[in-house]
């Protein structure tokens, strides 16, 4: 059992509640999260630089001036990739940076890295949540505090509140994420993470069930 920071919405506190999370009794494996974050970023990359080479290049092969008597470095022909707009040597060219990784493996980098925010007093439970609309300036409403004021947040939101995303889509400062597709690289890149209530029951689930 381990402590976890609970705002509530309806009274703007900030109390404690204890909690039994998965793997909190286990050491932090930072480097499992790193190459979780890594293997995101990566397929993340579109992959779509490319450049030509010389033999890609249209230029006409006839040689551009002749051997000798001219003065200047002999050339065979524009294509060349010492010539201005000639090939490229050694181009990029699209590839797949996308990499894949252990379901299990992916299930313990995103346990450890809710418990390195847990570790930071940096994970809430949101308590009392309720978003019936589509309007920013009634769901900031609800988030008014200082908690929410210069940090970068994440929410964590459920089917209950999932009007949620669109409500922050404008908002500097919040990201709003379902439970079913938030991942390491999210959380990690907050500075800190807000999860409902009923998101957080069904992480639990997710976590358990791989």
């Amino acid at each position: 059992m381990k402590e976890i920071q609970v705002f509530d919405v309806s009274t703007k506190e900030v109390n404690k509640e204890m909690i039994s999370f998965p793997e909190l009794n286990k050491p932090l494996n930072k480097d499992l999260v790193t190459q979780a974050v890594i293997r995101t970023q990566n397929n993340l990359r579109d992959g779509n630089a490319c450049a030509k080479t010389r033999a890609e290049v249209s230029f006409s092969t006839r040689k551009p001036f002749r051997q000798k008597g001219t003065g200047n470095a002999r050339a065979g022909m524009k294509k060349s990739p010492i010539w201005r707009k000639g090939g490229v040597i050694f181009p990029p060219k699209p590839r797949d940076f996308s990499t894949d990784m252990p379901k299990k493996q992916k299930k313990l980098a995103f346990q450890h890295a809710l418990h390195i925010r847990l570790e930071d007093n940096k994970l809430f439970i949101l308590k009392n949540l309720n978003v019936t609309t589509h309007k920013t300036k009634e769901v900031l409403s609800q988030l008014d505090h200082d908690l929410f004021r210069n940090h970068k947040s994440l929410l964590i939101y459920d089917e209950k509140n999932g009007t949620l995303a669109v409500s922050l889509n404008n908002v500097p400062n919040i990201e709003a994420i379902d439970w079913n597709t938030v991942c390491t690289y999210d959380i990690i890149r907050a500075s800190q993470v807000f999860i409902t209530e009923e998101a957080f029951q069904a992480l639990e689930k997710r976590m358990q069930n791989g």
